[in-house]
């Protein structure tokens, strides 16, 4: 066929024919790659759906370690780096709390080498009024030292109980008397100490260490510490379970400071409680006139019902701030009594032992009721 020649019909049907029979091929390609994109779609859900089983499986039921632990297999470093630092933390904290304890030990170390510096003589085993030391009237400041004082002190006086009623007349107890007297004993010095006894029957209705601890807790109150001026403030500024350290002012500017602490018997049938004035307070410095006071106070259940309370007081003459211990015009000018009238020292000393007397039992008399109202919280009775 000559190269200028046009196609003629056969050939264009053929070239159409062909191409239909391309894209005929093309589209049943393309029908094919869809469906396979809609299964591989099908699976892949499917895999996923399987997948999130699996793994809420797996996170509710762990797989355990098939494989042995192997103790001599080194640690991470990680690990190591966490159990040297906790290490290193519990170290710091032992040696602060070591560190606190030996600041604590040295100073109570230093405070009792100055008790010992201060007390270097024999010393006695009972509390006399010749014997009178430092270490009878004095707290130091330190937490430990403070705290081993007032023990010294309480338990000194504790174990004195039985000597100092027995000092002062006071019958056998199995004797069952009931008393009280107050006296005004005037020294060969020209002081005078004031003496308050008092023993009586009750029925028992309140506890022992209730009692004790109505009383303590309540010393000032019961002592008339401020004559017959009610102590609007509370005077309970240190305590414990069994001690109490009561300070407070009085109206006429003297300066009570009294330890005091109660022990029971192992029974709890017999109690035991002692105070007295503590004139040398590290703690508190208050430069006023001050009285050495000491007390004993002794209950015991003689039967199911009744008990047997028996109480010495004792309270010296106003002592000044320098030592010296105040005159007599002026003491007895503090309870309101006259010595003008007097011109002699006996006469003064029978004036004001009379008067004083009558003063302190007014007040004893209140300070009895209280006692007898806390010691019968029901209606019982009492002989006195």
């Amino acid at each position: 066929m000559p190269q200028d020649a046009t196609p003629t019909a056969d050939d264009e049907a053929k070239k159409i024919a062909q191409r239909l029979k391309r894209r005929g091929y093309i589209r049943k390609m393309m029908q094919q790659y869809r469906q396979k994109e809609k299964l591989d779609l099908v699976h892949l859900r499917s895999e996923v759906l399987n997948l999130q089983l699996q793994l809420r499986h797996l996170q509710t039921n762990p797989i355990k370690q098939t494989r042995p632990y192997d103790l001599h297999a080194p640690l991470a470093w990680k690990y190591i780096a966490e159990a040297l630092l906790a290490e290193r933390r519990h170290a710091l904290d032992q040696t602060h709390l070591l560190q606190e304890q030996l600041d604590s030990v040295t100073a109570l170390v230093q405070d009792l080498s100055q008790w010992v510096a201060a007390n270097s003589s024999r010393l006695p085993m009972t509390p006399r009024e010749s014997n009178e030391t430092w270490r009878h009237m004095s707290l130091l400041g330190g937490t430990d030292s403070r705290r081993l004082g007032k023990d010294w002190i309480l338990q000194q006086m504790r174990h004195n109980t039985d000597r100092m009623f027995k000092e002062h007349a006071f019958p056998p107890m199995q004797m069952h008397h009931c008393f009280h007297d107050i006296d005004v004993h005037f020294k060969t010095d020209g002081t005078f100490v004031y003496i308050a006894r008092n023993q009586f029957l009750s029925t028992v209705v309140s506890p022992l260490d209730t009692l004790l601890q109505s009383f303590r807790q309540n010393l000032c109150t019961n002592l008339a510490v401020n004559g017959c001026h009610h102590i609007h403030e509370t005077t309970e500024k240190e305590s414990s379970a069994t001690t109490s350290l009561h300070q407070v002012i009085t109206h006429c500017g003297e300066g009570v400071n009294l330890l005091c602490g109660q022990f029971l018997s192992p029974e709890q049938d017999e109690g035991v409680m002692v105070a007295r004035q503590i004139q040398n307070d590290e703690n508190w410095i208050h430069g006023q006139p001050q009285r050495k006071r000491m007390l004993w106070f002794h209950r015991k259940n003689i039967s199911n019902d009744a008990c047997l309370v028996r109480m010495v007081y004792m309270m010296s003459q106003k002592q000044l701030p320098n030592g010296d211990y105040m005159q007599l015009d002026d003491e007895a000018r503090d309870f309101g009594i006259d010595l003008s009238p007097c011109f002699t020292d006996d006469a003064k000393e029978r004036h004001f032992r009379r008067e004083r007397i009558a003063f302190a039992q007014r007040s004893f008399a209140q300070s009895h009721e209280r006692l007898k109202n806390r010691m019968d919280e029901s209606p019982v009775k009492s002989t006195s």
